[in-house]
């Protein structure tokens, strides 16, 4: 079917008038043009009432939703092969579990649960067909809660939001809605709707070769549609799983299902009781980022003309915008970098890995080479937490696609399949040489191995550029390729957080479990929930940035801390100058929150340097060439005004300076003696020239008034200033038109409206033409309240003339602005290096703020020494407290830790093992004695009244049970699977903690398995270890090893009340009991279960004596098996 791209308008309306014409206008635009059209054929079926097609709908509810996760989660027969560029992207919207009803949850868990007993081909055949309706399936989830709303929900009135979203009208008191918006649903077309839909090939819904990204449209129904509608339809045929913004004049519009969601998460209305909603040119950031927030991917599609007397408008897509590709906010408050991964796999433990910033336009390109359990992506996942994920169904594999899909990282996936060489080498070659040419020398570093000569490391290689080709392919796919190879700069993946040098690995275990980024309490919540998941956390415990760009660096920083001593120091020195100079970080903090981000306004000026064909064919009301100036305007202003503020506070102060890397922050860059240079640009300078080609303060008269606007300066582009002065002449012309006419009509009630897209209409006051006659060429435009509104033939002519004046302008002003911005970009290193700058200073001035101003207590000065082997290794904390727990406002008791040979005391063991009872402390104390070290070297004060150590390279954690159903892993093999990370990876210089290990398998074995993990830490690893366990026989086993401490967390148990006391403790020695009863009656078990728990507990108790000669026997064999697995492992790295 040949379907012509040009749609007939109605001429005879204005897409901007009022609201009577807007109205008619919707009604028209959705097939209400004739009255003998039959309107039944798109909403109902003819045969059935409305009645019963309620009924049928009511009873096919829940089977709906049940059969829509049976196909997520089971998997289908067939996959859907597709050849369509455009058809290829299957995007994967919000997590459908933050918007299910009960029992969609418990369809979804019963589903997990299921796949987990599957094969490895099924649970992969699973994953890649979970992708091909991920999209669609939330779509019908969300239009089949809309359904059961009006059936079974009585609506009551709410002012919060969230009720809003889920509530259905706001009505006040209650009110039972049942038929609402089951009638708005039936006005959907027939082949839209679920029960009739199908995709381009015309497979029908529910079908497993079913492909949720296209329509098929009957030719008979296409052919009922108006001209508009047939543009609409076209478009989202070919992109049915996107949400539609289709610009109609000055407004987007969403129809049918589109507005549905679009009612639901953006606080808009239905215009009247059509399924359609809109919004206006101006707002499209604001609602265009929301809807990505939740998932969703959004086409943007403008007029590519304006309409002609004959009413003909082109339109075509300019945008698809994605989570990871939105360069772009509306109010952010969320300053974490959005990232977009890319993957590909060659085995599961080598992949090729892309990340891409939008914001600020970098490309990380890498070769990620991992273990067995893939810890180096986990940990990368865990640290860049990726907004979206780009794959090939047919190359990743079911175990790696389970862990991309970790609700930790709530990531949304887009599958693409590798149907027309989007993966292949030669693809990303193109692009390069493309981007740079085909000279390797003149490649960014990250590329110039494209070319090996070693035939076995260029199969390895390739694999990086097969994930660049995934990366290009998509962005094109996007209509974002061409800014990409222009404005992008290249940089490595740092897979192991060692950015510019060596630093403390933090693995993803790590981060989770000590709760560096998200509190384990609220990580996992709803969309709609408001939950603080920052707090309690050590970022937030750090974070007194106030600039977005200050905040991102700030996290690079905690999650990758210092190794070099000399570095650490340094950085203390620099918090110390800070302190000591309070005006001048007050000054600095509170200039410095003024300003926008530059460093994301910096990124928009590298894009808008590149020309981009689809953007600049759209047709746009607002100005664009005028807006992006004035965030031009915005930015060197800034940047002028940060330097400023730099000289006023700290080169005034650099003098007094200890630390060498705080002076050469804030000291200029110089040609001459480098001993004298610092590292500060001086972009003022550079500013300079920049403003010798615009004026950014000109005031140019828009829509009858006077407005600062940056224009560019006179005699810089003599075709703009030519026209200028036209546009001005006609101006004056007008305006001495308007004297004359309150001459002529003596009155002064007289003056220009600017209404909309309309300028110069002549506003009278509504009684003035019953007394004196109307000029016959004044013709009536419009009327409110008591003034009318006309036109003449002298103003028609000469707002015609600068209309077309004012076109021409705008197509002169975007070319100045590729020119002015290119000038910028050719600075782009001086831009990003006086941004790092100042994001630096922001973080230290941060740290300063938490040690010294926000203290809650005594804070010291962390010593940390280099070891050079085992015996020198040490950690020494005296009253130590949780920073994560100091900003939740709970009273602490503090601790001391002894670890290892402290000069001036006697000599301890490396490892500790501590017991207790349940909630008596010690998980917070083995987080303590890990955020001690990584606050020390971050370079920040430590809460306690000393801190000494010899430097950590690496922290190993094991807190917490709970397993990974996504994974398809027990609690047990979790443990397992981490204990392993730090007897492969753990050196004398490491530091780990275990809290209760072995308790994911039975008594006997966790301790034979918990005894030989201790045994390997002694006598292989060596390092600094502490080890909580409620396991009394593995205590007695090691009792007598001269390389432990015994240590317990203090409690009372008073005899009189049998009440437990926790006093939170750390003391010498072991306790007598896990008091697990006793816990038990604190948390309120009948009496009748705890007595026949204590009874049980005795009987245990006499049985241990023959069950220790069984445990003896049991940890000879486990120490024989795991040194040989060992043994084997280590063999096999080296």
């Amino acid at each position: 079917m040949q379907i012509n791209l040009k749609a007939k308008e109605f001429s005879t309306l204005d897409e901007d008038s009022s609201s009577d014409d807007d109205q008619e206008f919707v009604k028209r635009i959705l097939g209400q043009t004739s009255k003998n059209e039959n309107k039944s054929d798109i909403n109902t079926n003819p045969i059935q009432s409305n009645a019963q097609i309620g009924q049928k709908q009511q009873s096919n509810l829940k089977q709906n939703v049940a059969n829509s996760y049976e196909n997520q989660f089971k998997g289908l027969n067939g996959l859907y092969q597709n050849n369509s560029p455009q058809q290829k992207l299957q995007p994967q919207a919000k997590t459908s579990s933050n918007n299910l009803s009960g029992i969609n949850k418990s369809l979804l868990n019963k589903s997990k649960k299921s796949t987990l007993n599957q094969s490895d081909d099924e649970a992969e055949q699973m994953n890649i067909e979970e992708d091909q309706n991920s999209v669609q399936t939330n779509q019908n989830d969300f239009l089949n809660q809309f359904q059961m709303q009006s059936k079974q929900t009585t609506f009551k009135n709410s002012t919060s939001r969230q009720s809003k979203q889920y509530s259905g009208d706001n009505q006040k008191g209650s009110l039972s809605i049942p038929n609402k918006e089951e009638e708005q649903l039936n006005q959907i077309p027939k082949f839209a709707q679920q029960r009739y839909r199908k995709d381009s090939r015309q497979i029908p819904f529910g079908n497993p070769q079913y492909d949720p990204t296209t329509l098929y449209i009957p030719p008979q129904e296409f052919s009922k549609l108006t001209s508009a509608m047939k543009q609409y339809w076209q478009i989202k045929a070919k992109h049915f799983d996107k949400i539609i913004l289709f610009k109609m004049g000055k407004f987007y519009e969403l129809f049918y299902e589109d507005a549905i969601i679009a009612t639901r998460l953006l606080d808009i209305t239905f215009t009247n009781k059509e399924l359609h909603c809109g919004f206006p040119e101006k707002a499209l950031e604001k609602f265009a980022s929301k809807l990505v927030q939740f998932g969703y991917k959004v086409v943007v599609v403008e007029q590519t003309s304006k309409k002609t007397t004959t009413g003909i408008v082109d339109r075509d897509i300019t945008q698809i915008i994605t989570k990871g590709t939105i360069n772009f906010t509306f109010e952010e408050q969320n300053h974490d970098p959005k990232y977009l991964l890319v993957i590909r796999q060659k085995t599961n433990q080598e992949f090729g890995i892309i990340v891409y910033e939008s914001f600020t336009s970098k490309i990380q390109v890498g070769l990620l080479q991992d273990d067995k359990t893939q810890t180096r992506l986990k940990s990368f996942l865990c640290v860049t937490k990726p907004q979206e994920i780009v794959y090939d169904p047919g190359n990743i594999t079911s175990d790696i696609l389970k862990i991309l899909k970790s609700q930790y990282f709530q990531s949304v996936m887009s599958p693409m399949r590798d149907n027309k060489d989007q993966w292949s080498t030669q693809l990303a070659t193109f692009y390069i040489e493309k981007q740079f040419g085909s000279e390797v020398q003149k490649y960014p570093q990250e590329l110039r191995d494209i070319r090996t000569n070693d035939e076995i490391r260029g199969q390895v290689i390739n694999l990086k550029y097969a994930a660049l080709a995934g990366f290009f392919s998509y962005m094109d796919s996007t209509l974002q390729l061409e800014s990409i190879l222009n404005s992008s700069e290249y940089v490595e993946c740092d897979f192991d957080n060692k950015q510019f040098s060596q630093r403390m690995i933090l693995d993803s275990q790590a981060l989770q479990h000590l709760e560096i980024f998200e509190n384990s309490q609220t990580a996992l919540t709803t969309t709609f929930q408001q939950v603080d998941q920052k707090k309690g956390t050590l970022l937030n415990y750090l974070d007194y940035t106030k600039t977005p760009y200050g905040k991102r660096m700030l996290k690079k920083w905690v999650c990758s801390p210092l190794i070099d001593i000399s570095a650490i120091n340094d950085r203390y020195d620099a918090i110390e100058d800070i302190q000591n100079n309070l005006a001048m970080k007050d000054k600095f903090q509170y200039g410095i929150a003024r300003y926008a981000d530059i460093e994301r306004l910096c990124s928009s000026i590298y894009r808008y340097s590149v020309k981009q064909k689809h953007a600049e064919k759209a047709v746009m009301y607002e100005n664009i060439s005028s807006a992006r100036l004035k965030e031009f305007k915005n930015l060197i202003n800034s940047m002028k005004e940060i330097e400023k503020l730099i000289e006023e506070t700290f080169m005034v102060n650099q003098e007094n300076f200890k630390s060498q890397r705080l002076k050469r922050l804030c000291t200029y860059r110089l040609k001459g003696d480098p001993k004298l240079s610092g590292d500060l640009p001086k972009v003022s300078s550079f500013i300079k020239v920049l403003e010798d080609i615009i004026v950014l303060d000109s005031k140019e008269k828009i829509a009858g008034k006077y407005i600062e606007q940056p224009v560019p300066k006179d005699g810089f582009c003599q075709e703009y200033d030519s026209i200028r002065l036209q546009i001005k002449a006609y101006q004056d012309e007008l305006d001495q038109y308007l004297e004359q006419l309150k001459v002529k009509f003596k009155t002064n009630d007289i003056s220009y409206a600017f209404l909309n897209n309309r300028q110069y209409d002549i506003q009278v006051n509504k009684t003035l033409f019953d007394k004196i006659q109307k000029p016959a060429d004044f013709s009536l435009q419009s009327h409110s309240g008591s003034f009318q509104r006309f036109t003449s033939r002298f103003t028609s002519e000469k707002v015609a003339f600068i209309e077309e004046l004012e076109e021409q302008l705008k197509e002169i002003l975007s070319n100045f602005c590729v020119t002015v911005f290119r000038e910028f970009y050719k600075k782009k290193h001086v831009w990003d290096k006086f941004v790092s700058i100042v994001a630096e200073l922001d973080c230290l001035i941060s740290i300063s703020h938490a040690c010294f101003t926000m203290a809650d207590g005594v804070m010291c000065r962390p010593v940390i020494k280099f070891a050079k082997n085992q015996k020198e290794t040490f950690f020494y904390l005296k009253q130590g407290r949780n920073p994560n727990l100091i900003q939740l406002d709970l009273k602490q008791v503090p601790n001391d830790i002894i670890l290892g040979n402290i000069a001036g005391m006697n000599a301890q063991p490396n490892i500790m093992i501590l017991t207790g009872p349940n909630m008596g402390g010690k998980s917070t104390t083995l987080r303590l004695f890990c955020l001690s070290a990584i606050l020390a070297q971050i370079g920040c004060y430590v809460p306690a009244e000393q801190c000494e150590f010899s430097l950590v390279d690496r922290i190993f954690t094991r807190i917490g049970a709970g397993d990974k159903l996504i994974e398809g892993k027990s609690t047990f093999y979790i443990e397992m699977e981490e204990v392993k990370n730090s007897i492969m990876y753990g050196t004398y210089n490491s530091i780990a903690i275990f809290d209760e290990l072995g308790r994911g398998t039975s008594t006997f074995d966790g301790v034979a398995i918990a005894f030989g993990i201790l045994k390997y830490f002694i006598e292989k690893i060596q390092s600094r270890c502490i080890f909580a366990t409620h396991f009394f026989l593995l205590i007695n086993e090691l009792r007598f090893y001269k390389e432990i401490s015994f240590y317990h967390m203090e409690y009372y148990y008073d005899n009189k009340s049998k009440k437990l006391i926790f006093k939170y403790k750390l003391k010498q020695g072991n306790a007598e009991s896990s008091f697990g009863i006793d816990l038990a009656k604190i948390v309120g078990i009948e009496q009748s279960v705890l007595n026949l728990a204590q009874k049980k507990q005795l009987e245990f108790e006499n049985s241990l004596e023959y069950a220790e000669v069984e445990k003896q026997q049991t940890i000879k064999q486990f120490n024989g098996l795991i040194s040989k697995l060992f043994t084997y492992e280590k063999d096999r790295i080296q």
